[in-house]
C-alpha cells in the first residue's frame, strides 16, 4: 500500500559563508514554490488538458521545477504547449554561456506539458530518455527564447514528443526528442 509523501521539514538555513572579495558582489535568487501532491489531490478529477490550461491562466500552481525558470506560457493545446522563457545570470555556466541544462531542462518541460495535454485523470509522464541538439548558443542579453512541445503518439504505456526552441527571431536554438512512461497515480 502506497502512501502519499509527506512535505520534508524545511531545512536549516547555513551562516552565509565568507567569500574572497576577489570573486566580486554576490547574487541570490530567491524561489517559491508549491507542494505538487496538493495539486494533485486538487485536481483529482482533472485530466493533464485542464491542469496545464490551469496554469497557463494561474488557476493552479506550476511545478517546483518552473520557479526557477520564469516561464510565460503561449498556448496550451491538445497535443501541444509554447512558452517563452527569458534566460538571466544564474543559469551562465563558467565560460559565460547560458548552460545546455537550461535549454535541456525547458525542452523537456515542454515535451512533458505537450504530453500531459493528452493524459486521462490521475495519469502522469516520466521521462524515459531525453536527446538533445544544440545548435546556437542561447542569448544572454534579455530576450524571450520560446519553446513549443509536440506530442507525437501517445500509448497506454510509453509516450513520444518533441521540442524545439527559437529565439525571438525564429532562429531555431536546440531540439529535443523524447519518450516517457505511463503513471498512474494510485497504482
Amino acid at each position: 500500500m502506497s502512501t502519499p509523501m509527506s512535505q520534508p521539514a524545511a531545512a536549516a538555513q547555513p551562516d552565509e559563508p565568507e567569500y574572497p572579495p576577489e570573486w566580486g558582489e554576490a547574487h541570490t535568487k530567491t524561489a517559491t514554490w508549491f507542494w505538487p501532491e496538493e495539486l494533485r489531490r486538487t485536481l483529482a478529477g482533472s485530466d493533464g488538458l485542464e491542469l496545464l490550461r490551469g496554469m497557463a491562466d494561474g488557476r493552479y500552481p506550476p511545478p517546483p521545477i518552473l520557479s526557477l525558470f520564469p516561464v510565460r506560457f503561449l498556448a496550451v493545446e491538445r497535443g501541444e504547449v509554447a512558452f517563452v522563457c527569458v534566460p538571466d545570470r544564474s543559469f551562465l555556466n563558467p565560460g559565460g554561456q547560458i548552460h545546455g541544462g537550461f535549454l535541456s531542462t525547458l525542452m523537456d518541460t515542454a515535451i512533458g506539458c505537450a504530453v500531459m495535454t493528452e493524459s486521462e485523470t490521475r495519469t502522469w509522464y516520466a521521462t524515459i530518455e531525453l536527446k538533445v541538439s544544440f545548435f546556437r548558443p542561447l542569448p544572454m542579453d534579455g530576450r524571450e527564447v520560446e519553446v513549443r512541445g509536440r506530442t507525437q503518439r501517445v500509448g497506454r504505456k510509453v509516450a513520444f514528443a518533441e521540442a524545439h526552441a527559437h529565439d525571438e527571431k525564429g532562429v531555431l536554438m536546440g531540439h529535443a526528442t523524447s519518450s516517457l512512461a505511463a503513471v498512474v497515480a494510485g497504482a
